[in-house]
């Protein structure tokens, strides 16, 4: 682990505009500098940088936090690769304080990478020489450019047993490390030979653009399997990585949206094709751990899978990952037969700018392919088929999105609704679809109090007003719940501490995600008028205050004046008169001026 306040002088250290700058175009609006958010699709600047905070924050998607955060988010790295990226900007060391186990995992890791790029290194020299004419022909007959095999760096592994192990002999490398990765097995007689043979190499690279394992393409038919892929260690596992992704992200963002096919050879025939946000689930149906990943970079999703019997299936597998992420995920039907290098090389580029053009909803096609099975099979055969319905419509945890579906399985299928859903076992009441509307409506962004939120952005903005807050015990008045924990929690916290360090010692992150947009936020009330604002809120959150007790306290004093019940009535009418007292000395302590103030200048 690394220490905390490493952490904190690694931070404070790093200029977050000129770090965001390099990925979101900036400019100042008014005292808020502001662009156009690199983690959603939006036309108006919603996104807000404060440099003198540290932070950042979307109030289109709600994305905040620190330097770290943004750079662990737009990269797709992790806490340690952030950080240890922020930290060789800003010239801080990084030691870990595990009693070196972290150290010694490390060290084997950049072990293993150094392999892994000599590896790559040998592929392509074995590639650009005499004995690799057979894989440059190849290349050139898939429809491969030299700036694509660069772009990739394509490689060869020769028919040579022993070119691998002794290559990596030569350079000083660990052979058992090598054993590991899979670039070369052990003889029971004793030494090395190389794995792959004959074989085009396609490294597989992370997010950062180290080679962590190969895919080997066979360049023949017969027994021979097509693809060989490296193992599973501690670089790479199966499930978690997306080929291509490295060459991919930044058109991803620029693209705003992202392709999905099957092969390493589709990925790089739509790349020549300038489709340059194109990445593969490298021979595997796409994972959970692939869908968060690609999720970082994308909001939009095609899937442009082959089309064959084992494509069709793969998409219909994905539905379940998508609808896990917050992505809109469409699918782009080929012609029978075809794939996406087949397509763009027979077609060109503008039928497939075409096809990705009229790209469907992946969950509308689902449902769509499911009635068709249906629709096809023998009447004694349907109610396999109609299971298989059942549980593509079961993945929908929307009740709205699950009614919609199960209606329009219902059209196709020329069946009533309601005895399609007595067929797939599930319920189809309206009382269901009315409740799940009224929750959709009152669970959206909760309506604010102009006052209360920009009175709560000037506490967090000023400590001392924070602390007089707090101790006065007018926390008490503000009806957020979460409004009142953070001045609370906040208040406790040494003063000291800055924007980053306060959202650090933030357990929830509902309390951090409040803060991080408050302290992003511009406030419309200058310095001038700030204590007469100041005062002027906290009468009228009094008053609003008063006004509620009051009204109990008149319904209790007509409960109890009809049962004649003396004692509580003259502890009630004590209660009354003293809320009618605290209630005008909050309307005195409303300055005169304060009215015009009162204005909801809150920018939330």
């Amino acid at each position: 682990m690394i220490e905390e306040h490493v952490i904190r002088e690694i931070l404070s250290s790093v200029d977050i505009m000129r770090l965001v700058g390099d990925y979101v175009q900036l400019k100042r609006v008014g005292r808020s500098i502001k662009g156009l958010c690199p983690f959603h699709a939006e036309k108006t600047p919603s996104f807000s940088v404060s440099p003198e905070k540290g932070v950042y924050y979307c109030f289109g998607c709600g994305v905040g936090g620190s330097a770290l955060d943004f750079l662990m988010r737009i990269e797709g790295l992790s806490f340690l690769d952030a950080l240890g990226r922020l930290a060789e900007q800003v010239g801080v060391t990084l030691k870990h304080v595990d009693g070196g186990r972290g150290l010694s995992r490390r060290h084997k890791r950049d072990v293993q990478l150094e392999i892994m790029r000599e590896a790559s290194d040998f592929f392509e020299r074995e590639f650009g020489a005499e004995h690799g004419a057979e894989a440059r022909e190849y290349a050139r007959a898939r429809g491969m450019s030299d700036e694509m095999v660069e772009s990739f760096a394509i490689g060869y592994a020769s028919g040579d047993w022993e070119g691998m192990p002794q290559y990596l002999r030569l350079r000083g490398q660990d052979l058992e490390e090598a054993l590991v990765l899979g670039l070369v097995g052990k003889r029971d007689s004793g030494g090395y030979y190389g794995r792959f043979h004959r074989r085009l190499m396609f490294p597989v690279r992370d997010e950062r653009g180290k080679v962590i394992a190969f895919s080997g393409r066979a360049l023949e038919g017969g027994d021979t399997a097509k693809y060989i892929n490296s193992p599973e260690s501690e670089l790479y596992t199966k499930g978690e990585h997306l080929f291509g992704l490295y060459q991919a992200k930044e058109h991803i963002r620029r693209e705003k949206f992202a392709i999905l096919v099957e092969g390493n050879l589709d990925v790089v025939m739509m790349h020549a094709y300038g489709f340059r946000q194109t990445v593969a689930s490298l021979g595997t149906a796409l994972t959970m751990e692939q869908g968060k990943l690609l999720s970082r970079f994308a909001d939009r999703v095609v899937v442009l899978y082959d089309a064959d019997a084992a494509g069709r299936k793969a998409a219909m597998r994905s539905l379940r990952v998508f609808l896990s992420y917050p992505m809109d995920a469409r699918i782009v039907s080929l012609p029978q037969g075809e794939d996406p290098d087949s397509f763009i090389q027979i077609y060109g580029r503008e039928a497939m700018a075409s096809l990705l053009g009229d790209a469907e909803p992946l969950s509308m096609w689902c449902v769509k392919q499911k009635c068709e099975s249906i629709l096809a099979a023998p009447l004694e055969l349907r109610k396999h088929s109609l299971g298989e319905l059942g549980d593509v419509l079961k993945l929908f945890t929307d009740p709205l999105a699950q009614r919609h579906f199960l209606d329009e399985s219902a059209r196709i299928l020329s069946m009533d609704p309601k005895r399609l859903a007595e067929a797939l076992s599930m319920a189809y009441s309206t009382r269901v679809v009315a409740r799940a509307k009224t929750q959709h409506l009152t669970t959206s962004k909760p309506s604010r109090d102009p006052i209360e939120w920009d009175l709560l952005r000037i506490l967090l903005e000023h400590p001392s007003k924070l602390m007089e807050f707090v101790q006065e015990g007018w926390a008490e008045l503000l009806e957020n719940a979460d409004a009142s924990m953070l001045v609370k929690t906040v208040s406790a916290l040494p003063q000291e501490l800055d924007a980053n360090a306060v959202m650090a010692e933030l357990e929830e992150q509902r309390l951090r995600s409040l803060y991080n947009e408050c302290i992003c936020s511009e406030l419309a009330v200058s310095d001038e008028l700030l204590e007469d604002w100041y005062r002027g809120a906290v009468a009228s959150l009094a008053e609003k205050w008063a006004d509620k007790e009051i009204a109990n306290v008149v319904t209790a004093l007509s409960l109890s004046l009809e049962q004649s019940n003396d004692d509580e009535t003259e502890s009630l009418l004590e209660r009354f008169n003293a809320l009618q007292k605290f209630k005008r000395e909050a309307a005195v302590d409303r300055r005169m001026n304060w009215k015009s103030l009162e204005r909801g200048a809150s920018t939330l």
